[in-house]
């Protein structure tokens, strides 16, 4: 006679390993929290905490208006309800008032402290009767600039003298957005895979879906940043009625040193500034200027940051002293 134990057959022996189930389980859990805590270490750490741009088909790129931060926790920057880098509202009219124009020479960038930039420390040389108001943006070219002032008239309009920050080879075209990585438009959601993005992505390349139309005529470009040059010179009374700024880089100051020419654009813009009564200052001629000044090939120290504001600011009270810049109000 069989018994109820001995039909169901052997038992199996009891399982003494860990269910591969929670194994799983447990490498989630970990990489989760190594994703939380790599989350939160870079944003406390302020590696996302730089400042956004607009894209507009007319001009490509621009900081957006009314935002401020402090990237990597140590960089602050501002952007007024224009766009500009400057913390101050803009109220024309108030004091003399004098347009900055250029790229990242004059917008600084993330690797600068608000006050360190250009023109925080131009604003410092010209006193209280004037203020300086930036119109720029990193990796513009000549080409951006004028089509922002094109687009936007009312600053044109409202100025009363401008300093324009002019570089060779900057007529060809203008410069395209070139993606988030570079020019973000909006903060990320998941800031490690951001950083991920920007360090390990193809930075260099411009974007599939860059806005500004590519021009193949330098001489239109010409045509539009001689037309702006126009209408701002208009707005003074006296001479001179502006200046532009020839920025040589340190291979084309080293140029300048060996006595040759380094600025192609010469001639033109002299014609242009002759027949506008604007004052064209080549920085590559000033003893004052030296490589020392340069962070790398193009960008200042903050040290360059303050000579170049001391000249500019000399330039102005010495050539155009009807403007009243460093005088007390």
């Amino acid at each position: 006679m069989f018994t109820a134990s001995s039909r169901s057959g052997p038992k199996p022996p009891p399982s003494h390993g860990r269910h591969p189930r929670r194994g799983w389980i447990w490498l989630a859990a970990v990489m989760l929290v190594l994703l939380v805590s790599a989350e939160v270490a870079i944003r406390l750490s302020g590696w996302v905490e730089f400042p956004i741009y607009t894209r507009d088909p007319r001009f490509g790129y621009f900081p957006a208006p009314q935002q401020s931060g402090s990237f990597r926790n140590r960089n602050h920057w501002v952007f007024n309800d224009q766009g500009m880098g400057v913390a101050a509202t803009w109220r024309p009219s108030e004091r003399t008032d004098i347009l900055l124009i250029g790229n990242s020479i004059v917008s600084g960038g993330n690797a600068y402290d608000q006050p360190e930039k250009l023109t925080p420390r131009l604003q410092g040389k010209l006193g209280e009767n004037c203020a300086a108001w930036p119109v720029a943006a990193s990796g513009w070219a000549t080409v951006n600039a004028a089509r922002y002032l094109q687009a936007h008239p009312q600053l044109v309009e409202k100025s009363d003298f401008f300093i324009w920050q002019f570089m060779t080879g900057q007529m060809d075209n203008a410069s395209p957005w070139l993606g988030e990585t570079r020019f973000p438009t909006a903060h990320p959601v998941w800031a490690t895979g951001y950083v991920l993005r920007k360090f390990w992505s193809e930075r260099s390349t411009a974007s599939d879906n860059a806005v500004v139309e590519q021009a193949s005529d330098a001489g239109k470009n010409y045509d539009e940043f001689e037309s702006v040059v126009q209408k701002l010179a208009r707005k003074s009374q006296q001479s001179p009625r502006g200046i532009i700024l020839a920025y040589p880089t340190v291979q084309q100051l080293r140029l300048a040193r060996e006595g040759r020419d380094w600025l192609p654009d010469r001639q033109r813009l002299q014609r242009l500034a002759k027949f506008n009564d604007v004052l064209l200052l080549d920085l590559a001629t000033l003893p004052d200027w030296t490589e020392d000044m340069y962070w790398d090939e193009v960008h200042l120290t903050p040290f360059g940051n303050v000579v170049l504001a001391s000249l500019l600011g000399n330039v102005v009270a010495t050539q155009a002293p009807f403007l009243e810049c460093g005088k007390q109000p």
